[in-house]
């Protein structure tokens, strides 16, 4: 993974512009009464008074201190797995009930509570206000990476409506994000939401790239690369200027070997976006392959140009100047990787071997 978008059963269709993911939006809020969470698409009172009493208890179980005035620009109410790295903790793992087990067993007992009081108003509630309570507290859990207890709303959003395509999508992130061993179900709940999107077109057809997106994403987390391809070919057909689709669907196109299939994507995404460096290693990676090593120098130098010391371009090149027996120029290259990543192994060996033959030649030369 922001755009805001309509959410849960309040949702309606948006513009085409809406679709995609590339594009943020700041949201701050000055109103001390609200949270400090992004709340869009919340829709009644109800569940303000709701979120805004779950994140003091939040706030109180993370050691956070709240504040009045909050930006943010890494919450997006579509859900597209590709945007929420910025959900995950300095190790890249979400936080998990281990980290703090005495002050989360306290805070699941306040859940529980808030859960059961919902639960017990839920009859007094419209569906709609009923959904919408459970929506927002699924997505606080969320924002502050608390995905299991996130799930839980998500999936009560769901009984309460069935064809409500977005608490599907939630559930398959947070399914996602649980860890490896849930990959199935999220892909079984990516399905339901496609499944209700596309019965429903005129509602949900805005969630239908992100959908298909996560249900790729889901695929290759599973190794099923190859299923993956067509649901981010997919979601490019739904937006075909949209980086991250078009990235994810070269990458995957590349661990099959469709070389010429990435090339044209890549070069697409190039000519969206001529400076982004990932896209020339890439390419750069794509010319290796098929022989044409001039081209993969040249994109290569390309992204540290555009990237200095970026670490696998450096590597890479150093590999492709071994294979053409240019070694005085991969032991520079592999000596720029050790200057930026000592204990890179790799780049250490690869330098001895390229010296070593380095070293052979001047004999060679002296013995001559």
């Amino acid at each position: 993974m922001f755009k805001s978008a309509p959410t849960s059963s309040m949702a309606s269709k948006t513009s085409s512009s809406s679709s995609s993911t590339t594009s943020m939006v700041e949201l701050k809020y000055t109103i001390a009464a609200r949270p400090t969470f992004p709340g869009e698409g919340i829709a009644f009172d109800s569940t303000w008074e709701i979120v805004t009493a779950m994140e003091n208890r939040v706030n109180q179980f993370m050691g956070m201190a709240q504040t009045d005035d909050f930006n943010v620009d890494v919450y997006h109410d579509h859900g597209c797995l590709t945007e929420l790295e910025p959900f995950f903790n300095g190790k890249g793992k979400p936080i998990v009930a281990a980290d703090r087990d005495g002050d989360y067993a306290l805070f699941k007992k306040y859940l529980g509570f808030l859960r059961h009081g919902v639960g017990r108003i839920e009859r007094k509630l419209s569906k709609e206000e009923a959904l919408d309570a459970h929506m927002g507290m699924g997505r606080l859990m969320y924002f502050h990476k608390l995905f299991q207890d996130a799930l839980d709303s998500f999936k009560r959003s769901s009984e309460l409506e069935r064809t409500d395509a977005l608490s599907h999508l939630w559930a398959g992130n947070c399914l996602c994000l649980i860890g490896s061993g849930r990959y199935r179900e999220a892909r079984e709940e990516y399905l339901w939401a496609h499944e209700i999107a596309e019965v429903d077109q005129d509602k949900w057809d805005y969630l239908l790239p992100h959908i298909h997106v996560n249900l790729g994403i889901a695929f290759e987390m599973e190794g099923l690369v190859s299923n993956a391809i067509d649901h981010y070919s997919a979601a490019a057909a739904f937006c075909p200027h949209n980086l991250n689709y078009l990235r994810l669907l070269s990458s995957a196109l590349i661990q099959t070997q469709d070389y010429i299939a990435a090339e044209k994507v890549l070069e697409e995404v190039s000519s969206l976006q001529a400076d982004h460096a990932d896209t020339h290693f890439d390419l750069g990676r794509v010319f290796h392959a098929t022989g044409r090593n001039q081209r993969a120098i040249e994109e290569y130098r390309r992204v540290v140009e555009l990237k200095p010391g970026h670490v696998n371009a450096m590597y890479h090149l150093g590999v492709l100047f071994m294979e053409m027996d240019r070694y005085r120029m991969a032991s520079a290259m592999f000596a720029q990787v050790t200057d930026v990543s000592p204990i890179n192994w790799r780049a250490l060996l690869n330098k001895a071997v390229a010296l070593s033959w380095v070293s052979g030649e001047m004999m060679k030369l002296q013995n001559a």
